[in-house]
């Protein structure tokens, strides 16, 4: 589904498809970032030897610090001692932001989209019951259409 074209500039419906464009974007680049190379259709939220960065004892007792996915590559010591700390900022908690935000944005856009719905039946019906409405006195039919002109008025102050 595409965005209706607009001869005046990005419309709102055209500013939501690409924010749902960017949401699927990222949320791919989770996708690819989390997948467990040896079961693929699980997520893995663990470390990555590249981010957590080793403080380790060598063979001479000189207490060293060096990224984990460089010692893992040449270790061949059994007897080194170490202990890990992150290097980078954790990822899950920006996923689970992510996440957060992308619940609380589709459930405006849903809201919005709801409201919209209404609001545009409640046009098509005052446009249909004053086509109905041709056959009756001019002062009726501008009362009607004052009155939905005051419900689609408070319909859009109340949004």
């Amino acid at each position: 589904m595409h965005p209706p074209n607009s001869s005046n500039g990005p419309s709102f419906l055209e500013d939501l498809y690409k924010l749902r464009d960017r949401l699927n974007r990222l949320l791919d680049a989770c996708d690819l970032w989390l997948t467990d190379p040896d079961t693929p259709g699980r997520y893995d939220i663990g470390l990555r030897a590249e981010e957590v960065t080793v403080l380790y004892t060598d063979s001479d007792g000189r207490r060293k610090r060096a990224p984990l996915s460089v010692l893992l590559q040449r270790v061949t010591d059994a007897g080194l001692s170490a202990s890990a700390s992150p290097r980078l900022a954790d990822p899950r908690s920006l996923i689970l932001r992510t996440a957060a935000e992308i619940r609380q944005t589709a459930a405006t856009c849903s809201n919005l989209m709801r409201d919209m719905l209404d609001l545009q039946g409640l046009m098509q019906l005052r446009s249909d019951l004053l086509g109905v409405l041709e056959d009756v006195d001019e002062a009726t039919r501008e009362r009607v259409a004052a009155a939905f002109t005051r419900v689609l008025a408070s319909c859009e102050d109340a949004g």
